[in-house]
């Protein structure tokens, strides 16, 4: 089960690769007057930090992998594929 945080000093160069990992992910759905490469330039999330915005994360917890599990990725708005991930997961060895 995931743990949230408040995200960290040293995790600025992790909250921009999810920022605009996410954002290409949406690329073609955000409109092209907001689009733009980086999404999200390193500037841009320093000046958000400094105007006070948080960003919160997961931090999960590591599970062991069996031979042969898979996860797929899931298409924007529809949350995790499958259940092979969870079924993982429950059967730690």
């Amino acid at each position: 089960m995931p743990n949230l945080r408040q995200c960290r000093d040293g995790e600025q160069a992790s909250i921009l690769k999810i920022i605009n990992l996410a954002a290409q992910r949406y690329h073609g759905v955000i409109p092209a007057d907001c689009w733009h490469e980086p999404y999200m330039p390193a500037e841009s999330l320093v000046a958000e930090i400094a105007a006070g915005v948080e960003f919160w994360g997961a931090s999960i917890i590591p599970f062991s992998v069996r031979a042969g599990a898979t996860t797929e990725a899931a298409p924007p708005n529809q949350g995790c594929t499958g259940g092979s991930a969870a079924a993982v997961r429950d059967q730690r060895l």
